[in-house]
């Protein structure tokens, strides 16, 4: 997109003077695990999770007007696990469920560099929480030592809310609150 891009297959080079992208990730995490716990539990794995992303962007047009924008994204997780093996089946069934919670903004500057505003939001929705949650089960079984059959089953909810974004047939702020759930078997 910018004025020093190398064309390549018919692309043409764009007009910014500057187009960045900046961006920080990180993961960690704490793994419980356990096997032979008793008669009908035979494991279980219990995984928190932690990731963060941090972007920012800086883009600078042809005509000197200048955008700074930012998101924030950390994403906390829990997944429990649980594995049985019965005497013709071998069940392997928990949950699990992540929170999602984001911020972005975004300034825009006049090419002589003083701040010509501030906008609702980044790159994505400000004051953003996304949850998904789900349950699952699979059983697997070995009628014969050539044949194997897995079955399976996962309902799953997802729930996004998003405090304040950019409308855009207004310009004004707006929210958004929905969610969505899905049986795949």
């Amino acid at each position: 997109s910018t004025m020093f891009a190398q064309p390549f297959a018919g692309t043409t080079r764009g007009s910014d003077r500057r187009r960045a992208k900046d961006q920080l990730r990180s993961l960690g995490y704490l793994r419980l695990a356990g096997d032979g716990l008793s008669t009908y539990l035979d494991g279980v794995r219990i995984t928190l999770s932690r990731q963060a992303w941090h972007e920012d962007g800086d883009r600078v047009r042809d005509d000197g007007r200048r955008n700074l924008e930012s998101f924030d994204s950390v994403m906390l997780g829990l997944d429990v696990q649980f594995d049985t093996q019965l005497s013709l089946i071998d069940l392997i069934y928990g949950f699990d469920i992540y929170r999602d919670t984001v911020d972005s903004g975004r300034r825009d500057f006049n090419p002589n560099g003083q701040l010509d505003r501030v906008r609702i939001q980044g790159p994505i929705g400000d004051d953003a929480r996304f949850t998904q949650a789900g349950g699952y089960v699979e059983g697997i079984l070995l009628p014969h030592p050539r044949m194997r059959i897995e079955l399976g089953s996962r309902y799953t909810r997802v729930a996004a809310v998003v405090g304040r974004f950019e409308d855009p047939q207004t310009s004004g702020a707006a929210r958004f609150s929905d969610n969505w759930t899905q049986w795949v078997n």
